[in-house]
């Protein structure tokens, strides 16, 4: 995980560790908040090295969403219907502003 960090130069890694869930797993997850990380550095990644399957949907939806939210489209009434209906039309979890509980962070 350390060396996807350096690779796209941004991102925090956090260990995540659900002990009330017992279906979940401890596992490490790399998390870009940063909107213009994500603009001039992820999403180009993933434009040059594209997702398979599934993913590259969910991704394909994600740059829509992120597209709007650079035009600060996000901030409108029609913004808002234009990111909800994206995000229900597989109810992506990829896009989904939750808050990671039990999220530690790794330096």
């Amino acid at each position: 995980m350390r060396e996807i960090r350096k690779l796209l130069g941004c991102g925090n890694i956090y260990h995540l560790k659900y002990e009330r869930y017992s279906k979940w797993r401890p596992h490490v997850k790399l998390k870009v908040s940063n909107f213009s990380d994500i603009s001039t550095k992820v999403i180009p990644f993933f434009k040059k090295y594209p997702l398979q399957a599934k993913k590259r949907l969910q991704f394909e939806q994600f740059c829509q969403v992120a597209k709007l939210i650079s035009t600060k489209q996000h901030l409108t009434t029609e913004g808002i219907i234009k990111v909800q209906n994206i995000l229900h039309r597989d109810s992506l979890d990829a896009l989904d502003a939750l808050v990671q509980w039990g999220a530690t962070e790794i330096t």
